[in-house]
């Protein structure tokens, strides 16, 4: 589907990049993983499309690569590491999502959301966040469902950021799932929340601000997953991830109950939000298991289905 394929990219560009760091580029809407290449000062480039990759590459964003780690459940971790970029900027929906998101998907690649959430407070670590990164190296290390990619955001603190970001990120990606997780400090488990509220927004957020409400009709937006057998689900592979679950029917109403509802005003039976505990309750690795879990048994559900 592009101009330029990972094959000719190699014949074409063999010796003028001697750098061994893999990296990402855009080329025409398409990310390209490019092999590192030996050292050859002869070659030189004739095609105008091969002058066009070379600009695009002198512009190229830069990445940094997952260490990855054998995962006693999964298995050793594959040749190739998967690619992320995080960031605590700001960065409007119609940057290049590249910047933000983690991803190597063509263009019928399947994917699964998952958001996790940025510095406030006393949070100055957040857990949610940590857990999703863990996540996305457990997920690139899983066989079970290859054929799907987990694409992870962070996401700042910051109302009007998700009320710009989140519908954007639907209409990109078209995910087969969307799972939101936040940080709670009462939770002593996975706390998967069933319903979320469209107002009663009155904590400030990083930005110190919070909605404004003076048109917003009082609704409440149910998921339609069953989060019942879901919770039953984690609480039977507990011993094997270490995480228990529990079902919530109060997200909080500050930016964790304000995303839920975001999504779940796209799509209800698409969307889930899970509340983690902070870091003296389950570590990172702890709680990406339970995240895990819950993901493969919400794709196991839509295969059946």
């Amino acid at each position: 589907r592009s101009a330029l394929s990972v094959d000719t990219y190699k014949k074409e560009y063999k010796g003028r990049h001697s750098s061994n760091v893999i990296t990402l580029w855009d080329l025409k809407g398409l990310y390209i993983k490019a092999s590192p290449c030996m050292a050859s000062s002869k070659r030189k480039s004739t095609s105008k499309a091969n002058k066009v990759l070379e600009s695009k590459l002198a512009q190229v964003i830069c990445v940094k690569s997952i260490n990855h780690s054998a995962d006693p459940r999964l298995g050793a971790a594959p040749a190739a590491a998967i690619t992320v970029h995080r960031t605590n900027r700001r960065v409007s929906s119609e940057e290049d999502p590249a910047k933000m998101l983690s991803c190597k998907m063509g263009a019928d690649s399947k994917c699964i959301l998952v958001t996790g959430f940025g510095p406030f407070a006393a949070h100055a670590r957040n857990a949610s966040w940590e857990a999703v990164e863990e996540l996305q190296k457990l997920w690139t290390n899983s066989v079970e469902f290859p054929d799907v990619e987990l694409v992870a955001e962070e996401v700042p603190v910051s109302y009007d950021y998700v009320s710009n970001r989140v519908p954007h990120l639907w209409k990109k990606h078209s995910p087969l799932i969307v799972l939101h997780v936040g940080v709670s400090h009462k939770a002593d488990s996975l706390t998967i929340e069933c319903h979320a509220c469209s107002n009663g927004y009155k904590r400030f957020d990083i930005d110190n601000k919070y909605p404004d409400e003076t048109n917003v009709e009082c609704s409440v937006l149910e998921t339609g997953i069953d989060v019942e057998k879901l919770c039953d689900s984690v609480n039977e592979n507990s011993e094997r991830s270490g995480c228990k679950a529990c079902v919530s029917y109060d997200a909080g109403r500050y930016l964790c109950e304000y995303i839920f509802y975001q999504s779940l005003s796209v799509e209800p039976t698409k969307t889930l939000f899970v509340h983690v505990p902070d870091f003296d309750k389950y570590s990172s690795i702890q709680t990406a298991n339970g995240l895990y879990d819950i993901l493969c048994y919400l794709l196991r559900n839509l295969k059946s289905s």
